[in-house]
């Protein structure tokens, strides 16, 4: 049977696989290789038999080839010798791949991301190289781009790398010095909230039944938008189609902006009605730590800055259908903030989504900009989290300058903004005195605490500085990579079909 195979066997059909390995007979090399190039397969189907042979003779023990060949290839090197392998981009964060990186912790010495390399293949490579026997602890991540160069060379320290979970690459060195200090001064979202998705139930979904259902394409930033369909109790066979209270609901596909600039939009809303049932395309965030608010948690997860760093330092620029599952929400960075401080957010929120929910009513007046005038306050406040330092010696820090003229305003009805009457007025007293208090009713409806924050913002020229003229190296580099076409957005949004 060998001999068949040897004598069928022609070096030169090059769109031909040969089902067997000898490398004496196909190279005339007894020992092993200084030389290893391929580019495996991966994906590919193997029978029962494969897979018991895999469980005897590999040490990764996986079905997924690409992996295989990696050890394979690793085991025909002599000492010292290079592998060089064009494999899935995903080898470099994906948790599959987890074992397979720790087996080349040691090794490697280069990593270049090609992207989309091969012309009609969706698939993102990168050029994997390795020195067997070697123990590096730095290595060298490029850039191919499409107009066939190398570029962006950097060194890039393994210990580094560790800290986000996966191999860096196409990243620059001030990118990630940025997501450095996020992480100094941040705790996981793992220690605040759960994450589960909804439950499988497309199939029972009806024009009748007890309960409206809804999906991941009903979830926007500020509302839940129309349902899906309906659906009889008796179909629901878990909790998790239940929504919890004191939650966010995300849509579990993140939408990926193409243009005008490659980014993310992560889609979260607060639920104000909890008798919907929900699908697996929504996921859930169900807020355990007393000390985190949900209001506070949906300023942060729907900020620029976290969608930048989720972007970059989670789905590693990733142009592949990105999910917001617990392999991405246990490494994303939510940051130290006491209750107190939340409490500037917590509102702004508040008044963001009454302005959405209202935006027919408010459309002709003086009030149709403020919602995005406050999202942009709550973006440079998030800011502030992290780069206080910075931004006060460029005069953008504006975190000192929004609590005052929050407070100076009642809090909003039914919610608990200030823990006791002696506290509101005691912060009144101080916003009055505070030399950026703009006036305004402080004991007004709503309409008219939003109108004088508003125009309090308006008229603070430290604000208004720091929305405008920010020059923080920092808030830059995050502002330049997520600039947004409105179309774009929502366009890409309602390809999260369920």
């Amino acid at each position: 049977e060998n001999v068949k195979k040897l004598m069928k066997w022609n070096p030169y059909e090059q769109n031909k696989s040969a089902d067997f390995f000898d490398p004496e007979f196909m190279f005339g090399e007894k020992e092993k290789f200084d030389i290893v190039i391929g580019n495996p397969p991966y994906g590919a189907k193997l029978s029962q038999c494969n897979i018991e042979e895999i469980k005897k003779n590999y040490l990764l023990k996986t079905t997924e080839t690409a992996i295989l060949f990696i050890e394979k290839g690793y085991n025909l090197l002599k000492s010292k010798g290079v592998k060089s392998y064009i494999i899935p981009k995903s080898f470099t964060f994906a948790s599959n791949y987890s074992n397979c990186r720790d087996y080349l912790k040691n090794n490697i010495k280069l990593i270049v991301d090609c992207g989309k390399a091969f012309e009609n293949v969706k698939l993102e490579t990168v050029i994997v190289l390795s020195l067997k026997g070697s123990i590096l602890n730095n290595y060298s991540s490029i850039t191919y781009d499409t107009e066939k160069f190398f570029k962006n060379e950097i060194i890039i320290k393994k210990e580094v790398s560790s800290k986000f979970g996966f191999y860096l690459n196409n990243v620059k060195e001030e990118e990630i010095n940025i997501a450095i200090k996020i992480l100094n001064s941040s705790v996981y979202l793992k220690d605040i909230a759960t994450n589960t998705r909804g439950e499988t139930l497309q199939k029972y979904i009806s024009n009748t039944g007890k309960y409206k259902i809804i999906g991941g394409k009903e979830i926007d930033r500020y509302k839940i938008r129309g349902v899906k369909g309906y659906i009889d109790e008796k179909f629901i066979k878990s909790e998790k189609s239940k929504i919890k209270d004191n939650s966010l609901l995300t849509q579990n596909i993140i939408a990926h902006i193409t243009k005008p600039i490659e980014h993310i939009k992560i889609i979260c809303c607060i639920p104000k009605n909890l008798n919907y049932v929900i699908l697996d395309t929504i996921n859930q965030i169900i807020i355990y730590n007393k000390n985190y608010k949900k209001e506070f948690l949906w300023a942060i997860l729907n900020s620029k800055l976290i969608n930048w760093y989720t972007y970059i330092f989670i789905f590693a620029k990733a142009i592949r259908t990105m999910h917001f599952d617990n392999s991405v929400t246990n490494r994303l960075p939510i940051p130290k903030l006491s209750t107190e401080k939340q409490k500037p957010f917590e509102t702004l929120v508040d008044y963001i989504i009454y302005l959405k929910e209202n935006a027919e009513k408010y459309q002709n007046t003086d009030l149709f900009s403020a919602d995005k005038l406050f999202e942009r306050v709550i973006d440079f406040m998030v800011y502030g989290l992290y780069f206080e330092n910075e931004m006060k010696a460029d005069g953008t820090y504006i975190n000192d300058e929004v609590a005052p003229i929050l407070f100076s305003v009642s809090p909003l009805k039914g919610e608990t903004k200030v823990q006791d009457i002696g506290q509101e007025k005691e912060h009144k007293n101080e916003a009055k005195k505070s030399p950026h208090y703009q006036g305004g009713d402080l004991e007004g409806g709503l309409e008219q605490q939003i109108r004088t924050v508003y125009n309090a913002f308006k008229n603070n020229k430290l604000i208004m500085k720091a929305l405008t003229f920010c020059n923080v190296e920092e808030v830059k580099i995050i502002e330049e990579s997520i600039k947004t076409n409105s179309n774009e957005v929502d366009m890409e949004i309602d390809k999260n079909e369920d």
